[in-house]
């Protein structure tokens, strides 16, 4: 796989076991010690408030809502992986979907994803955070890592891209590459994780790239590990039918979205409120695109 290829190409150039302009949490030894917990309950009840408000997240305060509620929880039970990779996800959705023309919010949600992230996978594999404080770069770290880290791992480098964006051109040199190397790993180690969100990662890159044919490779797998997974469908529409002016396939894909049953709908909130309506926006300009 080309991405499997190139990264020690990336390593070169790449200070992976610092973190420019910010400071890693495996590097933040004596700042917090772990409570014992006698609150399970508490904030068992907290995670599923979180939840429920999630799946309201098409408006930014019920974003807001289920953060407050999960970040409650975990000051309960700071050993809840689950609900810092919860905090990670809602931080990428809350950057990308909601704070897109507001640089400073965007900046600090997508690190507070990060951080969020970077404490599941010490939660998840303590060797991990060792070997990052011991001054490990990434991909040695990510080594002791096994499949129930993929999905920090993905949200991580989701948040990370985000954040490289407001950040200095040297930041983002030194940080160069770092996302793809979490994500190459995400794929080894659970290839379908997140609907095959590693070949969503990479097939959007490579469109961006005009590299449509590995770029329709990775989408389509995607797809094929879960064909009712709307964004699948709306990234192919978008980035790959247009382009190739295959129209059978835009339209295919859209419709599936524009008239998937409420079951499917369901499933997929809070993001699927927002890919529906780029599907009608899109299928609305058919004649111009085609």
């Amino acid at each position: 796989m080309k991405w499997a290829l190139i990264s020690l190409v990336l390593l070169m150039g790449i200070m992976l076991s610092s973190c420019a302009g910010r400071t890693p949490v495996w590097n933040r030894a004596g700042e917090e010690r772990l409570p014992e917990t006698t609150l399970l309950d508490e904030a068992a009840l907290l995670r599923s408030e979180g939840d429920t408000f999630f799946k309201e997240g098409a408006r930014e305060e019920r974003v807001r809502d289920a953060l407050v509620r999960w970040q409650q929880a975990v000051d309960i039970d700071p050993r809840d992986h689950d609900v810092y990779q919860r905090i990670s996800r809602a931080y990428a959705f809350l950057a990308t979907e909601h704070l897109p023309e507001d640089a400073d919010e965007q900046a600090r949600a997508a690190e507070e994803g990060i951080v969020a992230a970077e404490r599941a996978l010490m939660l998840i594999s303590p060797e991990f955070g060792e070997r990052m404080a011991r001054g490990a770069n990434i991909v040695e770290g990510m080594e002791v890592l096994g499949a129930e880290a993929a999905q920090a791992l993905y949200w991580y480098a989701v948040n990370l891209d985000v954040w490289l964006q407001h950040q200095s051109r040297w930041v983002r040199m030194r940080k160069k590459g770092h996302s793809e190397l979490a994500v190459n790993r995400v794929l080894e180690l659970d290839e379908q994780c997140l609907h095959g969100a590693a070949h969503r990662f990479f097939g959007k890159k490579l469109a961006a790239r005009d590299e449509f044919d590995e770029a329709r490779e990775h989408l389509e797998k995607a797809l094929e590990m879960a064909p009712e997974h709307l964004t699948n469908r709306l990234l192919l529409a978008k980035m790959i039918a247009v382009p190739l002016q295959d129209r059978e396939m835009f339209e295919e894909h859209l419709g599936f979205i524009l008239e998937a049953e409420d079951e499917v709908l369901v499933e997929q909130l809070p993001e699927v409120e927002g890919v529906r309506e780029r599907a009608r926006v899109l299928f609305a300009r058919t004649e111009e695109l085609f």
